[in-house]
């Protein structure tokens, strides 16, 4: 592709199930396959093209759809002529679908494997005088498409040599000139007519001859046949129930599992594994819980009452966040044989806990830094002073279930606060964890220009740098991005209401 300088490749019998895009070596695959290891579709793209990607979308096994530039590329691979019309037909109409996702001001390519042949002589405007030998049905059908939708089949008007117009001899060419050979029929000008040349049409007579008529024998051997679709489908699954499986605890649960499929080596797996696009990343514990049928029950519960009170109700978020007064280089420089090790103003330091106060209506409407972590009793002190601080017409402070929030619901609210607890394992319900993260963000870029003037501080000047630190990083948490995060958290509602897995 570099090579020969080409911004676009197509690709047919891809041979992956699903559809996804991917980086490969400097340039972009679009794929789009079916359910099963078989046909599949793709688009490699190189980087000037791939930066311009707008959309693209995958039809179907046959189908996918890309939108560079100004451009519509739209890949397919279409039936061979031994299928039946009615998947002809609907190959065609995926075509169309695909079509409908661009625009009319769009130069729209259609490239692929027709399996198709069109006549060497000029039809009109859309078949040039460089097309191949005597149309066949798929090439009539193709002709009448392009004749329909304004199209021109663009290689039949390049003039090359009839050998390097094509290079693969359909079925049912070579049946037609052994059937020609069995009626004693001169089969060398059967030959002519398909544009197949005389020692190819010898090889086919030849080959048929020795396969006892056999036109062509099956492909693949025991070793290809090896591997079954429902040996593949056990990996996927064994790998969606045990991410932590190794290689040889997969192949021994495959065996255990479909113990009369043929043994496989661990190679083989890591090919598999491959061939599903699995690969191995950081392994992250979840909790059982966190998913489970009740929790599920509890988020819906959640998203039904906040789509109800989302109209009269103001939403005001409370949660904590620490951080300690001891920062530190973790490495450092000393001959070898001997520690590295620096004097400093005491080990380690009592946390800061801030706690915020977030609304989707006012922003960061009051935030406390204390020394130390969060109890009860100041959680209640907080809730309260943000009751006489700020005056809603109806606000509801929503909070995780942590220890030191569980006694806010039997608080004594003025009439216009109640309290609502989020679900458990719902951080991304939670805008507040949105403005740590930025408040976080803000103090670590800080401590990066008085990180040495810390180390040289004791306790109580580390503690009021850290705080000052602190405090002027709340100025990032805006109103604007608070209803942002506000707008990014009822996108998980929908996956609340369905009651599906939600994994973060």
């Amino acid at each position: 592709m570099d090579r020969i300088k080409l911004n676009i490749r197509d690709l047919a019998e891809v041979r992956w199930a699903g559809a996804d895009f991917m980086k490969l070596g400097g340039k972009t695959l679009i794929y789009s396959g079916g359910n099963t290891h078989e046909r599949g579709i793709g688009i490699l793209l190189n980087v000037t093209m791939a930066e311009s990607l707008g959309r693209w979308c995958p039809i179907s096994d046959r189908v996918v759809v890309a939108k560079p530039l100004n451009l519509g590329i739209i890949q397919v691979y279409a039936p061979t002529s031994d299928s039946e019309d009615v998947e002809v037909e609907k190959f065609y109409e995926e075509i169309e679908k695909a079509k409908g996702y661009l625009k009319s001001q769009d130069i729209i390519i259609v490239m692929g494997d027709f399996n198709a042949k069109v006549r060497d002589k000029k039809i009109e405007d859309v078949v040039g005088p460089s097309g191949i030998g005597i149309v066949n049905v798929r090439g009539s059908r193709l002709i009448e498409w392009c004749q329909i939708n304004d199209f021109i089949i663009t290689n039949t008007w390049y003039q090359n040599h009839p050998r390097r117009r094509w290079t693969w001899k359909s079925l049912e060419d070579k049946r037609r000139i052994y059937e020609s050979y069995v009626r004693g029929e001169d089969y060398v000008d059967v030959a002519r007519l398909l544009n197949v040349k005389r020692t190819t049409a010898y090889n086919i007579v030849k080959r048929a001859e020795q396969n006892h008529g056999q036109i062509e024998r099956p492909r693949g051997g025991h070793r290809h046949a090896k591997v079954t679709d429902a040996m593949r489908a056990v990996v996927h699954a064994v790998v969606e129930e045990h991410p932590d499986f190794t290689i040889r605890n997969i192949n021994r649960e495959l065996r255990t599992r479909l113990p009369q499929s043929p043994a496989i080596s661990q190679t083989t797996i890591s090919g598999i594994l491959d061939g599903l696009l699995v690969t191995t990343k950081k392994l992250e514990d979840a909790p059982a819980e966190r998913n489970s049928d009740r929790t599920k029950q509890q988020r819906h519960a959640y998203a039904t009452w906040l789509m109800h009170e989302v109209q009269e109700t103001e939403f005001i978020f409370i949660d904590e966040a620490g951080i300690n007064i001891w920062t530190k280089h973790t490495r450092g420089r000393a001959v070898r044989g001997r520690r590295a090790v620096r004097v400093v103003q005491g080990r380690r330091g009592p946390n800061l806990t801030m706690t915020f106060a977030v609304s989707n209506v006012g922003g960061l409407i009051y935030h406390e830094l204390t020394e130390g972590g969060m109890t009860g009793q100041r959680f209640n002190e907080f809730i309260g002073t943000v009751c006489r601080l700020y005056h809603p017409l109806n606000a509801c402070f929503v909070i995780d279930d942590a220890p030191a929030h569980r006694q806010a619901v039997n608080l004594p609210l003025p009439q216009n606060f109640s309290v609502r607890y989020l679900p458990p394992y719902s951080p991304f319900l939670n805008i507040c964890e949105n403005a740590f993260a930025l408040w976080k963000g803000n103090i670590k870029d800080s401590l990066a220009e008085v990180r040495d003037q810390l180390l040289r501080e004791d306790h109580q000047q580390r503690m009021a740098t850290l705080g000052q630190l602190a405090e002027q990083g709340t100025a990032v948490v805006t109103l604007h991005r608070m209803q942002a995060a506000f707008r990014g958290m009822q996108a998980y509602l929908p996956a609340c209401f369905g009651l599906d897995d939600i994994l973060m």
